[in-house]
């Protein structure tokens, strides 16, 4: 009898072992339950060291039950002096997007100042025109993010940012100043992709209320905007100077840009996961976190298939439908009600002083 026990044990024992080294252990049930997945799926369906969920018990002593995924490792990684350098960088990228576009207000009072015999239809056309181009340069720069890295999709708004920018200061006539301008607006709506990259980077935790204080860039890039509009004022320089002092952090971005590191996201999702892996070992150093804790591998899915990167449709899917229909629709609201006083203030006070 006692025989007979210990021979089922072992048949049991073996058929477990067989079905671990079949899957590959938590790595492969990973890779097989992800393979066919979209960008979008990946992110949500990743796991935090916070959450409870994650680890998976399987009933093996094997070093593949401690495997994780990027999520796993960037919470591990924590908020540290990574984070903060990669958030400085392309809050510059942010900051002088922001003056591009707020500088829009005062160019026009500007203009009307100088008696350039500007007509309201045409302050109508400049102060729209930036708008007309973010559209754009978000929908299309986004989806060059998707296929061609956060970085390079950066770096071509900082180049059309401090491009466009320095080249509407010597426009010579009323329409090529509108090309500019939207080509800077479009510039404009590519540099939201600073946005992705930094949250890229950031534990989940903490993604929230620093993509809070990523934006507060955008404030400073007002600041500087107006107080520019102001000492050029004061200083009776036209408004080419005005332009001209909105567009040069532009070309110290440019530099920057070179500086910042590709989205360990973006590379995972292209099977690039040796750049990923220095990536989360530069992180470590910078944050001082010893990476030889982790005892497990990061689990390596296959590259994302072309055709479902930069998919705009699949924003509009039944997964992701209600999501997306309630961001635009708060974002519609509030850029109208940001926007809107920003640029009707200025007119309102030269009716008052008028």
């Amino acid at each position: 009898m006692s025989t007979d026990l210990i021979e089922i044990d072992e048949t049991n024992e073996l058929s477990r072992l067989n079905t671990i080294n079949h899957n590959g252990g938590i790595g492969a049930q990973s890779m097989s339950s992800i393979k066919h997945r979209d960008e979008s799926e990946i992110w949500e369906h990743d796991s935090d060291f916070s959450d409870d969920n994650s680890s998976i018990n399987t009933g093996s002593s094997s070093s593949d039950d401690y495997n994780y995924s990027l999520e796993d490792a960037i919470s591990y990684l924590g908020l540290g002096k990574y984070q903060w350098y990669v958030m400085i960088l392309a809050g510059i990228v942010w900051f002088s997007a922001a003056i591009q576009l707020m500088c829009t207000s005062i160019l026009i009072l500007n203009l009307k100042n100088q008696q350039t015999d500007i007509t309201n239809y045409e302050e109508g056309i400049i102060a729209s025109v930036p708008f007309l181009g973010e559209i754009f340069g978000a929908f299309l720069l986004s989806m060059f993010s998707d296929k061609y890295g956060r970085k390079k999709a950066i770096l071509i708004a900082a180049l059309c940012l401090s491009f466009f920018g320095t080249l509407s200061a010597i426009s010579y006539d009323f329409y090529m100043l509108i090309i500019c301008r939207l080509m800077t607006g479009c510039a404009v709506g590519g540099s939201l992709t600073c946005l992705s990259l930094v949250t890229e980077f950031i534990p989940q935790k903490h993604r929230g209320e620093m993509t809070y204080v990523e934006v507060s860039f955008w404030s400073f890039g007002a600041i500087y905007a107006i107080g520019a509009g102001w000492l050029i004022y004061y200083a009776g320089l036209d408004w080419r100077w005005y332009l001209a002092s909105c567009a040069a952090p532009s070309w110290l971005c440019v530099i920057l840009t070179f500086f910042i590191p590709e989205s360990p996201r973006w590379l995972l999702n292209n099977g690039d996961h040796i750049r990923v892996k220095e990536i989360l070992v530069t992180i470590a150093n910078w944050n001082g976190i010893n990476m030889d804790i982790l005892k497990g591998r990061l689990i390596e899915h296959e590259a994302v298939e072309e055709n479902k990167k930069g998919s705009i449709k699949s924003l509009f899917n039944k997964q992701h439908f209600q999501t997306s229909t309630q961001i635009l629709c708060t974002t519609f609201c509030a850029t109208c009600a940001y926007f809107g006083v920003a640029l009707y203030q200025l007119a309102y006070f030269e009716e008052e002083d008028s």
